[in-house]
């Protein structure tokens, strides 16, 4: 991202990011610029935040990089560890076995009709 310091520089890649992992239940690689811009956005020139990082399914990091430091991530993700951690974090299975028993489907039915 270009993610400038300010408010959201810490709640986009310390909170967001390892939350919609762990939703998703998917390892992220979350990439962000570093330093000043050289070019103006709004008539200043931003400074980026860095905090880039690889985050479990769990939404833990894996590896993270500090603020404005400019470094390559690597991660070793291993398969049977993301079965694991599936097994620990059984949300998207539920939603799938609800889904497919029409819970979210009758739900929906309901709602649109009582909105008419």
């Amino acid at each position: 991202t270009a993610l400038a310091k300010g408010p959201a520089s810490y709640f986009t890649p310390k909170l967001m990011v390892p939350s919609r992992a762990a939703e998703n239940q998917l390892f992220i690689a979350y990439s962000n610029f570093i330093g000043v811009s050289p070019d103006k956005i709004n008539g200043d020139l931003p400074t980026f935040c860095g905090s880039s990082s690889i985050i479990s399914p769990l939404g833990s990091d894996v590896v993270r990089a500090g603020d404005n430091v400019s470094t390559v991530l690597t991660a070793h993700v291993g398969l049977n560890e993301y079965e694991a951690i599936r097994e620990r974090n059984p949300y998207l299975r539920d939603v799938r076995k609800k889904l497919e028993e029409g819970v979210y489907v009758t739900l929906t039915q309901q709602i649109r009709s009582s909105a008419l």
